[in-house]
C-alpha cells in the first residue's frame, strides 16, 4: 500500500492538501486533509523520490498532521491484513474517514443474488423456483431471529440448521441442498467480489441422497390410442392436440406455449424444421417437421390451443381414462414419449437426440431420459432367434 499527498487550488487562491490511498493497481479517490492549507504553490515540495516537504508558516505542524495521518492509514491496514479482511484502497479510505457502510447481511446478500439470477435466465418457472428459495431463507431469519446476521458470520452450523429447516417445511434432500447451494454462493461471490469478508462456506457440502423420478413415456400402441381418438369436447380436444405436438417435436410445456410460426418455422434441402433456443440453457433446438407434427400445425392453423399448464395436466389425467391408459400423464411425458420413440423405435443415436431435446450433453439425455424398452431389445437382438 502506498500513501499520497497532493495540492489543489480553492476559490480563496489557497491549496488544500489531499490525500490518496493507492493499493497494488488501485488507485484510490484522493480526500481533503482537514486542518492542513497551503498559502502558496512554492510552499510545497513533493517531488518523485525525494522525502516530502511543506514550507512557510506553521510548517512544522502540518507535517506532523500528515506524519499522523499516513501512520493511521497503515495501521488500518495492517490490521485489516492481519484479520484476512478485504483490502482496498476505498475500503482503506472508508475505514479512516469513518464511511463504513453496516455489515451486509446474509440476507440482503441473497437477495441481491437472487435479483441477478432472475435477470440472467429468461424461463418463468426458474425466475419463480429463485424467488421461493429467497422467500424461504426469509423465513428461516425471522423464525430464528439472525435477519440481521453479517453475512461472513453465516457458518456451516447456519447452513445445517437451514437444511433441516428445509427439509421438515418438507422439501426433498435434493431441493432442500439446492436451496442451501443458492444462499452458499450468494455469500462466496460477495466474498470474491470483496463485498464481504471472507467466509467459510467454500466447502460446504451435505451428503445427499437424490432419486431419479421413475421414466414414464407412452409406449406406441399408447401413444396410437390418443392419435386415434376424437374428443367432442372441445377442451379434451386441444389438450390432445397440444400433446401430440409435444410428443411429435420434443418440447416441453414453455416451449410449446411461445411457439409462432414466423419465429420457429423455416426451410432447409427442402424439408421443414422447427428451431429455437432452449431457455434454460439457450442451446440450439432443431427438429425436422414430421408429416404428423405438420398435420397437428395444419389442424390449428399453426396456433396452438394451450392453456395453463396446470389445467393442462388435469385434463390429460380424464385422456388418459378416455384411452384406457395407466399411466400419470403430465406435460413432461410427451417429451419423454419423444426421446422414446426417437430412440427406440426409430433407432436415432442420442448424441443426436441431445441436439433436438437442446440438452447440452448426450449424457442428459441418457441419465433422464435415455431408458431402452423391449422395442430395442427386440430390435437388437432379432438375429439371435433366426
Amino acid at each position: 500500500m502506498k500513501v499520497g499527498f497532493l495540492i489543489r487550488k480553492t476559490r480563496t487562491n489557497k491549496y488544500s492538501v489531499c490525500c490518496r490511498v493507492s493499493f497494488k493497481n488501485d488507485k484510490g479517490v484522493p480526500f481533503s486533509v482537514e486542518g492542513v492549507e497551503i498559502e502558496r504553490k512554492e510552499d510545497w515540495k513533493n517531488e518523485r523520490g525525494k522525502s516530502l516537504q511543506i514550507l512557510g508558516k506553521g510548517a512544522k505542524k502540518k507535517m506532523r498532521i500528515l506524519n499522523e495521518l499516513e501512520l493511521d492509514l497503515f495501521e488500518i491496514f495492517e490490521r485489516q491484513k492481519a484479520l484476512n479482511y478485504p483490502v482496498t484502497s476505498s475500503i482503506i479510505t472508508n475505514l479512516y474517514l469513518g464511511n463504513t457502510k453496516p455489515a451486509l447481511t446474509a440476507l440482503s446478500v441473497l437477495r441481491e443474488w437472487t435479483d441477478e439470477q432472475k435477470k440472467r435466465v429468461k424461463a418463468k418457472n426458474t425466475k419463480r423456483n429463485y424467488e421461493r428459495s429467497y422467500l424461504d431463507f426469509e423465513r428461516f431469519c425471522k423464525k430464528n431471529q439472525i435477519s440481521s446476521l453479517p453475512a461472513e458470520k453465516f457458518t456451516k452450523f447456519y447452513a445445517k440448521k437451514y437444511f433441516n429447516f428445509l427439509k421438515d417445511i418438507p422439501n426433498t434432500e435434493k431441493i432442500a441442498w439446492r436451496k442451501v447451494r443458492n444462499v452458499k454462493n450468494a455469500i462466496n461471490e460477495a466474498a470474491d467480489d470483496e463485498i464481504i469478508q471472507e467466509t467459510k462456506l467454500f466447502n460446504l457440502n451435505f451428503d445427499v441422497k437424490t432419486k431419479i423420478k421413475p421414466f414414464v413415456f407412452l409406449l406406441q400402441d399408447e401413444l396410437e390410442r390418443i392419435e386415434n381418438k376424437d374428443f367432442d369436447i372441445e377442451r379434451l380436444e386441444n389438450v390432445r392436440v397440444c400433446f401430440l405436438f409435444c410428443c411429435y417435436t420434443g418440447f416441453h410445456f414453455n416451449q410449446m406455449q411461445i411457439f409462432d410460426k414466423k419465429k420457429h418455422l423455416f426451410k432447409q434441402n427442402g424439408r421443414s424444421w422447427i428451431s429455437t433456443n432452449r431457455d434454460k440453457n439457450n442451446a440450439y433446438i432443431g427438429v425436422p417437421v414430421y408429416p404428423r407434427t405438420q398435420a397437428i400445425l395444419e389442424k390449428c392453423n399453426y396456433k396452438l390451443p394451450v392453456i395453463s399448464n396446470g389445467k393442462f395436466n388435469s385434463y390429460l389425467k380424464e385422456i388418459a381414462d378416455l384411452c384406457d391408459i395407466r399411466k400419470n400423464l403430465t406435460s413432461k411425458v410427451g417429451r419423454k414419449t419423444f426421446v422414446n420413440m426417437q430412440i427406440n423405435v426409430h433407432g436415432v443415436s442420442k448424441a443426436t437426440v441431445a441436439r433436438m431435446l437442446g440438452h447440452k450433453s448426450s449424457r442428459t439425455t441418457e441419465r433422464y431420459y435415455g431408458d431402452i424398452d423391449q422395442t430395442t431389445i427386440i430390435r437388437e437382438t432379432e438375429s439371435q432367434f433366426q
